[in-house]
């Protein structure tokens, strides 16, 4: 019991591990980047987990999801895409 006790309290002061599901609603392999400004976007395919949150909370309903295998591949791929920036 004592050997877990500086270890239960620097859990409880540290910062959350895990995101805060429903309130704050992202990406939870980090694979996409949005760059608003410049109407930009990039992909990694490599880094997604493929849970499809994304297109859950798309604002514009862009995004898309297909139930297919995806075939192994010898280079590494980003997708990325351009946009026309929104006249403000």
């Amino acid at each position: 019991m004592f050997k877990m006790t500086p270890n239960v309290l620097r859990n409880l002061l540290s910062k959350k591990p895990t995101r805060l599901y429903p309130h704050a609603v992202k990406c939870p392999s980090q694979c996409i980047s949005v760059d608003k400004k410049a109407a930009t976007w990039t992909c990694d395919p490599f880094a997604c987990v493929y849970c499809g949150i994304c297109v859950e909370v798309c604002p514009a309903k862009c995004l898309h999801q297909k139930q297919a295998y995806r075939h192994p591949v010898y280079e590494r791929q980003t997708i990325f895409l351009k946009g026309e920036p929104k006249k403000t």
